[in-house]
C-alpha cells in the first residue's frame, strides 16, 4: 500500500482544537503510513507538535 497525504484544517478555538485530538489519533490509526498536514492558527503550533 502507497502512504498517501492527508491534510487536517482546525481553526478555532483552544476548546475546539483540544476536542479535536481524539479525532486526529483516530486518523493516525486508521492510516498509520500517511503524511499527515495539520494547518492550524500559530497560537496552535507548540501544542500540536507536543501531541
Amino acid at each position: 500500500m502507497n502512504p498517501f497525504r492527508i491534510l487536517v484544517i482546525r481553526l478555532g478555538a483552544l476548546g475546539d482544537f483540544v476536542q479535536s485530538f481524539p479525532a486526529f489519533s483516530a486518523i493516525r490509526h486508521e492510516h498509520p503510513a500517511a503524511e499527515i498536514t495539520l494547518l492550524t492558527t500559530t497560537p496552535f503550533v507548540a501544542l500540536a507538535k507536543a501531541c
